[in-house]
This record gives C-alpha cells, sequence and structure tokens, in this order.
C-alpha cells in the first residue's frame, strides 16, 4: 500500500490536482490459490482543471508499475473546478 500511496501521490502533486482513493476488496476478483493477497478496486476521486484530470489519468494509465486500467469513469462540475470519479478493479 506504501508503494501505491506514494506512486499515486507524486503523480497528482506533480499535476496539480486534489486526490482521494478509498480501497475496497474487489467482489469480482476471482479466488486464488494464495490466501496471502487479496484483490482490491480503487475508487478515485480527483478535483482539478480539466487538462490537469486528463494529465494525470494519463499518467496513471502509462506508468508502467503500475499497469493500471481506469473505468466507470464520470466527469462533472464540482465548485469551480470538476470533479473525476474513476474505478481501478482488481489491484
Amino acid at each position: 500500500m506504501g508503494f501505491l500511496w506514494t506512486t499515486i501521490g507524486l503523480h497528482a502533486t506533480e499535476k496539480g490536482v486534489t486526490l482521494q482513493f478509498d480501497v475496497s476488496k474487489s467482489s469480482s476478483a476471482i479466488a486464488t490459490i494464495s490466501t496471502e493477497y487479496v484483490m482490491c478496486d480503487l475508487n478515485f476521486t480527483v478535483t482539478g482543471e480539466y487538462t490537469a484530470i486528463t494529465d494525470f489519468i494519463y499518467s496513471l494509465e502509462n506508468d508502467d508499475k503500475l499497469n493500471f486500467e481506469i473505468t466507470d469513469f464520470t466527469l462533472e462540475k464540482g465548485g469551480e473546478n470538476l470533479q473525476a470519479t474513476f474505478v481501478v478493479k482488481e489491484v
């Protein structure tokens, strides 16, 4: 988790967005042989200007260490800025 917090946080800081994400146990995960790992979904809420949000999403999807695929994307007006929500499944 420390790696995720640090890496995602650095991308958010570099792109100038405000970030919040929650971790939840994935409901679609296939049972694995090992019980050491639990597949989780990351539920993101990102606030900022349009370009900053799109640059942030681009940086997440193109980070070879994260290997994220973004789903369930929405973008709407949130106060003075825009607010995007999306999910990265089965991390």
